[in-house]
């Protein structure tokens, strides 16, 4: 009698609450009931009675304190329309809600984004606008780490170091380059001597080499032969 009382217990289905997560059942997704024109019906039927993170950033360099307050409310006012969920701060302007129910997680960031403090929601991967943002909230998500532009932060913040490696570059080539001479002698001679004395014999009146004079040009050239 004790063994099969034992067997029966065995074989009775356990409640699916006291399940672990990756115990639970994968829910099965009607596909007849999915919405074309809305995508994210699909990730709400495949989260359905799955936990789900969701986390909310808060507009206007809130403390600690203001941040742990403020979302303390949205949580009563969500709990009030039957939303269970919990709630962690990460970060100053930062925090973490925890959805029991992962397909209700879309109809809690519609009430997140429409909320004055609310700059941000992310589910998924997928960053929504909200209110205290002062960008327009058009339900249309940029993947996390993308700004409104879809171009990568990370990317364009080390384009910017670079820009500016290679402004500082510039102005230290600038700077090494000697001054320019004004007077049109000196310049010549800065040339001729350059030359190695390698001076025509017949120069062009119009060119900025030294002009030597025929005796000295002979003399030059001699002085040449000679070495």
């Amino acid at each position: 009698m004790k063994k099969s009382t034992f067997k029966a217990s065995e074989d009775e289905e356990k409640d699916p609450d006291d399940l672990m997560e990756h115990e639970k059942p994968k829910p099965q997704i009607d596909f007849s009931k999915i919405d074309p024109k809305n995508p994210e019906s699909v990730l709400q039927m495949s989260k359905k009675g799955q936990t789900l993170m969701m986390f909310v950033s808060l507009s206007g360099s809130p403390t600690r304190d203001e941040s742990e307050k403020l979302t303390q409310l949205w949580q009563d006012q969500l709990f009030n329309a039957n939303f269970q969920l919990q709630r962690y701060i990460i970060a100053d302007d930062r925090a973490l809600f925890m959805v029991t129910d992962g397909s209700k997680a879309w109809e809690i960031k519609n009430f997140l984004v429409d909320q004055k403090q609310c700059k941000d929601v992310t589910i998924e991967g997928q960053v929504y606008n909200g209110r205290g943002s002062g960008k327009p909230i058009d339900n249309k998500p940029r993947p996390a780490g993308m700004d409104d532009e879809g171009e990568d932060k990370k990317g364009k913040k080390e384009k910017k170091k670079k820009g500016s490696k290679k402004t500082k570059s510039n102005d230290v080539n600038k700077k090494k380059k000697p001054s320019v001479v004004k007077d049109k002698d000196e310049a010549a001679r800065i040339k001729a001597n350059k030359a190695g004395f390698k001076k025509d014999l017949h120069p062009d009146p119009k060119d900025n080499m030294v002009l030597l004079s025929e005796e000295e040009a002979e003399m030059l050239q001699k002085g040449k032969e000679e070495l």
